[in-house]
């Protein structure tokens, strides 16, 4: 009996250490560099340290974004891609895509910087995923011929804390 009670206590003890102590917290990190042609690059950050909490929405924006430019897209990916895939090969010099095979979500530019936004279910089986996120802006002067530029790449790391 004493070593079983012995045994439930460590096993105990193990359990109540291990959500919080051997996890890391929700990430927002970024990587790679946006491009729009001539300009700055275009940036996908997120807005007052918002980050991918289950049961939240992570605040983002579309920043850098040229003027003319109305639409987009945001890419969602479980796959990243870094260093990024080069796109000069079709015409996108200075270009690189940081995101595989995608889900995409539309993008309506409202100015300069355009807010966006990604509902983190509030489901623990999201707890240690990751998402790699990408804007994709269409019209971008200077980004011939498909006139397409790229931010950069997000790293989204879900957690409850």
């Amino acid at each position: 009996m004493k070593r079983a009670l012995g045994i439930s206590l460590i096993a105990f003890v193990l359990a109540m250490l291990t959500p919080h102590g051997a996890r890391a917290q929700a990430t927002f990190s970024t990587y790679g560099m946006g491009c729009s042609g001539g300009g700055a690059g275009i940036t996908l950050n997120n807005v007052g340290g918002s980050r991918p909490i289950i049961g939240t929405t992570l605040m983002m924006e579309v920043g850098n974004i040229p003027a003319g430019v109305t639409f987009g897209s945001v890419l969602y990916s479980f796959t990243q891609i870094n260093p990024g895939a080069d796109l000069t090969i079709i015409g996108m010099a200075g270009c690189e895509l940081y995101v595989g095979t995608a889900i995409t979500a539309p993008l309506f530019v409202t100015g300069a910087t355009t807010p966006t936004s990604f509902v983190i279910e509030n489901d623990p089986g999201i707890i240690g995923m990751s998402v790699f996120v990408q804007a994709a802006l269409i019209g971008v002067p200077d980004v011939a011929p498909l006139n397409v530029g790229l931010s950069n790449g997000v790293a989204l790391f879900a957690d409850s804390f």
